[in-house]
């Protein structure tokens, strides 16, 4: 809720809002994945290249809290059409208010399912884009000039199925023990991860794919 209680005056002055959608429960910003950090580096330094104007701002699904997490299991995919219904109140708040700005919603992993959700909404609203990375395989893919929807091959949470992705999970969490207890090289809280779940700038493919993305919808946009 605080990030998004800003002075209007001063959102008028940015020209792009990015809205990032952190992977995980949501309950903390880019700090808590480095995957997703380089990535949102390589975008802040190309809108720079284009002299853009934009502000950050992480959204907050959920409290780090236990009994939250437990109301998120509980809700199922209700819980995805709630949040979408407040984020999107919330975009419609900041445009309103914002004239000519733009809002790019940014998703990492389970944050993808909100901001396909979201985008299904703005469609038609040529004022708002979304890219999302290894947004999980139940989650259907939204196809349109607005949309960057990037799922690795090889991600199993992203391209494979239940059978495979609870596969990837135990062998992320094997190797996650190995390396966090007995090699003791591995911090516990970057301990577990499935095969294939890495998107980073750093890979070639996916950052021409998203240089080319922003290119297209904002190299010369005014």
């Amino acid at each position: 809720e605080g990030v998004f209680v800003l002075w209007y005056k001063w959102i008028i002055a940015m020209r792009l809002i990015i809205i990032l959608n952190p992977g995980g429960w949501g309950d903390g910003g880019i700090e808590k994945e480095e995957e997703a950090k380089s990535i949102l580096e390589g975008i802040k330094t190309t809108l720079c290249s284009w002299q853009w104007k934009y502000e950050i701002l992480a959204y907050e699904r959920i409290k780090a809290r236990f009994s939250e997490k437990i109301r998120v299991l509980r809700a199922g995919h209700s819980y995805y059409v709630h949040e979408a219904e407040k984020l999107s109140n919330k975009i419609k708040h900041i445009l309103k208010r914002a004239g000519n700005t733009k809002v790019l919603l940014l998703g990492y992993s389970a944050g993808g399912i909100l901001n396909i959700a979201v985008m299904k909404r703005f469609l038609k609203d040529p004022q708002v884009y979304a890219m999302q990375f290894g947004t999980p395989f139940f989650a259907t893919y939204l196809k349109h000039p607005r949309v960057l929807d990037l799922r690795k091959k090889y991600d199993l949470v992203a391209r494979g199925h239940v059978g495979t992705f609870l596969m990837g999970l135990a062998f992320g969490i094997g190797i996650g023990f190995i390396r966090m207890c007995l090699l003791r090289t591995l911090h516990p809280t970057k301990a577990f991860h499935v095969p294939g779940h890495y998107y980073t700038w750093e890979d070639e493919n996916i950052r021409n794919t998203v240089k080319q993305f922003l290119k297209h919808n904002f190299a010369n946009l005014e």
